[in-house]
């Protein structure tokens, strides 16, 4: 996992990362700073990623990098109320990579970046299975109340008004580009 400004300069990044781009191995590296690849094709496609990630409106994409193992890169942005964006006062985004064999969950992945309680988590799923707010409460046993409580802390998490910009937000899946 990294996290990078619109430049693609490195501003955190975890010990699998690091590891990552000291090896690199599987297409990525970091010059002066900034994330890169090895491949030209591959460093246009992840300049738009993190352009359109860290951009207005910010939109997440994916890639994969081909080489000794295929990786998945997804950039994703970094919504401003997450607890890594304290410290830079600008657009940021998530990078992570993964294997391609791996599958991540991509509600799984957005819960971890939005830190999103288990109810809330529970909550994102049914509306995106398509129930309302009442059939989750019915469905869960808990009180209408609570649900429009969680569904008010999950607005606030992802920078959302309504629920459809919500089941928008949850539901976009990064593409992935061969």
């Amino acid at each position: 996992m990294l996290i990078i400004d619109g430049e693609a300069r490195i501003l955190h990044l975890n010990a699998g990362a690091e590891r990552l781009l000291n090896r690199q191995v599987g297409g990525l590296s970091c010059k002066d700073g900034r994330l890169s690849t090895a491949h030209s094709i591959n460093k246009d496609r992840l300049k738009a990623l993190v352009s359109t990630a860290t951009g207005i409106p910010a939109v997440g994409g994916a890639m994969i990098l081909g080489g000794e193992q295929n990786r998945q890169v997804f950039v994703t942005p970094l919504p401003a109320a997450s607890h890594f964006a304290r410290d830079w006062q600008t657009p940021l985004a998530l990078v992570l990579v993964m294997e391609t064999d791996k599958k991540f969950p991509t509600l799984q992945l957005l819960s971890t970046l939005y830190d999103f309680s288990p109810a809330e988590l529970r909550v994102a799923a049914a509306l995106l299975a398509g129930k309302s707010p009442e059939q989750h409460a019915q469905d869960s046993g808990v009180m209408i109340n609570t649900v429009r409580s969680q569904l008010k802390r999950l607005f606030e998490k992802t920078n959302t008004h309504r629920q459809s910009e919500l089941v928008a937000l949850l539901s976009r899946a990064p593409p992935l580009q061969n």
